[in-house]
Order: C-alpha cells, then structure tokens, then sequence
C-alpha cells in the first residue's frame, strides 16, 4: 500500500513540473508575442477594465499595464458593439448586438427599412437620426421636443429614460423607401401616448402630427405597402 502511495505521489510532482513547465513556455509566448510599441498602443485604446484583464496575461504585460495606468492614459469611449446574427426563428425587423463594456448586455434594436433608429443622449432636445449601420450613413429627423407629448414626458416627468430607452418614445418607426436619402422618402412614427400619427422626410426640422379623430383610439402600428401608408387603431371594447 505504502508502494502505491510513493508512486501516486511521484506522478503528482511529475505532473506538476510538466505543468509548470508548460505555464512558463505559454508566458513567454505571450511575452515573445507583441512588441513593446503595439503593446502600448493596443493598451492606448482600452478602458480600465480591459487593461486589468489584459495585465493578468503574463509579468511582462503587467509591467507595461502598470506603467501605462500609472500614466493615466485611460481610454473613456465605449467599445464598440458586435453585431450578431439572427436567430433561425427569428425577426428581420430587429438587429441584435452584444456590448463588450462588461455588462454581458444584448440589445435589439429596431431595423426600419435596414436603418437604425437613434437617439442621442444628453441632449436636451432629445435628438434622433438614422443610421445604416453597413453604410455608416447618418440622417438628422426632427427632435422628440417638436412632438408634445415626448417633450411633456421627457422633461417633465421622467428625464432620467432618455438615453436608455428609445421605445418610451418611440413605439414604432416605419419608412417609405430603403433609401431614406431620398427627397420622396417619408417617415410614419407613432410616438408616446399615441396622439397621433407623425410624419416627416429625413432632415425635416419638425414632426407633422395626424391627430387621432377620436381620443380613445389610438394608433398601434403603421405599414408603407405598394406606395401607401396603412395605419392601425386600437378600437375601445
């Protein structure tokens, strides 16, 4: 029995050498691996939380991320999402991403004739634009603040949702044409409280509201088919 224990432990250090052994040869590929210059400049564009991960790859990299916070050459701009793919049972109508600042985040984001509606935070006027996100082209829409209702509950009674969540806002966004650059393109949205339908074409400077005719009917989806907008009503029961 005393036999067996002996060889059983002379395997464990075996074992344990050939580990260590190994964990040295990885550092110093890890070391061997970048430059010092690209070291630096990769660090140059993380944020704190990327470069305590990164100093706890090997000593040579933790020298340097050491030197580089001592510096304070901190990198404050969010990284940028990953795009995901759709699910099989999935909706084209959304566009899936994955935030990389740490918070383990998935967001859906409504995909309008492939543009992106956005939303720009801090801003009082409580700006919004569209922007195709394989292009990178940008187009300027009226402001929430041209639209009462999303001004009356943006600023008067919940600011802090702004910036978070454009759906408080913005129910639905519909577009004429996939060419919002277009002067014929128009713009349908239904926004808070459901006033109303609103319109506009890219670059306008305010909404067009549609009041409803009847108070307790309120619109809950619009369509552009075949050159014509269709709108929904909620009907009272």
């Amino acid at each position: 029995m005393q036999s067996v224990l002996l060889l059983v432990q002379n395997m464990m250090v075996r074992w344990k050498k050939k580990m260590n052994k190994d964990d040295d040869h990885s550092r110093r590929l890890w070391d061997e691996l970048l430059p010092t210059d690209i070291l630096e400049s990769i660090m140059e564009r993380l944020n704190l939380s990327d470069c305590v991960r990164l100093s706890v790859v090997c000593k040579s990299w933790r020298s340097s991320a050491s030197l580089h916070l001592n510096k304070k050459i901190i990198y404050n701009s969010p990284c940028s999402w990953l795009l995901l793919p759709h699910h099989q049972t999935g909706t084209a109508k959304y566009l899936k991403f994955f935030d990389f600042s740490g918070a383990g985040i998935f967001y859906d984001l409504p995909l309008p004739k492939c543009w992106l509606v956005i939303g720009s935070s801090n801003d009082s006027t409580l700006t919004l634009f569209l922007f195709n996100p394989i292009s990178g082209i940008q187009l300027p829409l009226p402001p929430l603040q041209t639209v009462p209702s999303c001004r009356h509950h943006a600023i008067q009674q919940c600011p802090e949702f702004f910036g978070h969540d454009i759906t408080e806002f913005a129910w639905k966004i519909e577009l004429s044409s996939s060419d919002a650059s277009s002067s014929s393109c128009v713009v349908a949205a239904i926004f808070y409280e459901q006033e109303g339908l609103a319109l506009c074409r890219p670059r306008d400077k305010s909404w067009t509201i549609f009041p409803q005719v009847d108070k307790d009917q309120g619109c809950v989806d619009v369509l552009f088919s075949n050159g014509m907008l269709h709108a929904l009503e909620d009907l009272p029961r």
